[in-house]
């Protein structure tokens, strides 16, 4: 059978010292595949770049390296190229995409800090740009988010943590939410929204064996029950994460089109979505707490 191989070259002059493998009988039905669909490519003792093919015999990806460092990851779909990854030091630091003739469709650029952690996401779609800004509290969490189009501040974002590493408050541009209590299973059980026309809004989520039942809303001393999970799954309560879906989420709510309201039949009552004032869709407050969310904000701004 086969020497068995090393994965470094042995001088020829010392080939002779090496221990041999005992020979092993495999047996006439054992079949060895000897191309896994993988190929390197090498130039004076170094690899270049691997290229990786399906079943098929299509090409998926190109890893291009330098020296020892990664460079370059590149994507085929039917052999077309359609996305690029390039990096420096082990990390990624611009992403391309292309379209069908091979011209860039979008281009996206991460910046680190000394800690390797991604401050900054860029997006640029054409002639538009749109990026995200990371700030981090002393133990590397992300306590701030600042989003920006064509180089223009559109919304900041703070967050802050308690000692189990819990979302306890988040506040942007046009509201802020505090955190009352959290339940087994990181289940929000109540938190306080105030916005910038100084509504108050009550939210408390109950459950009957650890499942959610219904919402008690209070807004200005105006209280019903409703029954909907959003609110205990409130979007601007999650964890931010530096990874382009994260950019990408802000931006379209952020340019979201207004829509018609669309009704949801639930168990206990005719839910409506709409428009908040930061651009993400909950659902709408019970008619009675509204008509007093009006009135105040007539002297609001």
């Amino acid at each position: 059978m086969a020497d068995a191989c090393s994965c470094i070259a042995i001088p020829e002059e010392l080939q002779k010292f090496q221990n041999k493998p005992k020979e092993i009988d495999i047996g006439s039905t054992t079949r060895v595949i000897a191309n896994f669909g993988v190929k390197v490519i090498k130039s004076d003792g170094q690899i270049d770049f691997v290229e990786h093919y399906t079943d098929s015999g299509d090409l998926l990806k190109r890893i291009f390296y330098d020296g020892s460092l990664l460079a370059h990851i590149m994507y085929y779909r039917k052999n077309i190229l359609y996305e690029q990854e390039d990096f420096y030091e082990g990390k990624v630091t611009r992403k391309l995409r292309f379209d069908e003739r091979g011209d860039t469709i979008s281009t996206i650029s991460y910046i680190y800090n000394r800690n390797d952690h991604i401050v900054s996401i860029q997006k640029t779609i054409k002639r538009e740009s749109y990026k995200v800004e990371y700030g981090y509290d002393e133990l590397d969490r992300i306590n701030r988010r600042r989003l920006f189009v064509n180089n223009t501040l559109v919304n900041e974002q703070h967050y802050r943590y308690d000692i189990l590493d819990r979302i306890v408050m988040y506040r942007d541009n046009n509201q802020t939410i505090n955190v009352k209590e959290v339940g087994s299973n990181r289940k929000l059980i109540s938190y306080v929204i105030q916005d910038r026309m100084h509504n108050d809004i009550y939210i408390y989520n109950l459950f009957e064996n650890d499942k959610y039942s219904k919402t008690e809303i209070t807004l200005n001393g105006h209280k019903m029950f409703v029954r909907d999970i959003s609110y205990v799954d409130n979007a601007m309560l999650r964890k931010p994460y530096t990874r382009e879906d994260d950019l990408d989420f802000m931006m379209t709510n952020l340019f979201r089109q207004e829509d018609a309201p669309v009704k949801r039949q639930d168990e206990d009552s005719n839910v409506t979505n709409f428009k908040l004032n930061n651009c993400m869709q909950r659902p709408i407050l019970p008619i009675s707490i509204r008509k007093s969310q009006l009135l105040c904000s007539k002297t609001g701004f």
